[in-house]
């Protein structure tokens, strides 16, 4: 599966990548929501993992262009922000699923192996 992370933090980015066994998917990786586009286009990933507070373009205008333009990808928000409004939102434009930070690797794996299932 070619996975996409969007995250503003090189940390974040890469404690999400040690999550994901790289050896059985490509990673491709965005520091914000306008990369996280450019990269969308440019490489067509199976799944976007994203944060919500970022520079440019953040995670709910991310998930409201997607929304808008009808694409496809599955998105997984990633986020410390855990009120319940953030979290409606997010769903509303089509997140698949929203999971706290610090990241629970099995939750994060289980969030993947679900949407694998579906585009399979």
């Amino acid at each position: 599966m070619k996975i996409l992370i969007i995250d503003d933090s090189t940390f974040q980015r890469n404690l999400i990548k040690n999550c994901i066994n790289k050896s059985e998917n490509e990673i491709i990786e965005a520091g914000d929501g306008e990369e996280g586009l450019e990269m969308i286009e440019k490489h067509n990933p199976d799944c976007v993992i994203s944060d919500i507070l970022m520079p440019k373009i953040d995670g709910f205008a991310f998930l409201k262009i997607l929304h808008e333009k009808n694409h496809p990808v599955p998105v997984i928000i990633v986020s410390s922000n855990i009120q319940s409004p953030a979290k409606n939102l997010c769903m509303m434009y089509g997140a698949k699923f929203f999971l706290n930070k610090p990241i629970d690797k099995e939750k994060l794996v289980e969030a993947l192996n679900n949407i694998s299932k579906k585009e399979g």
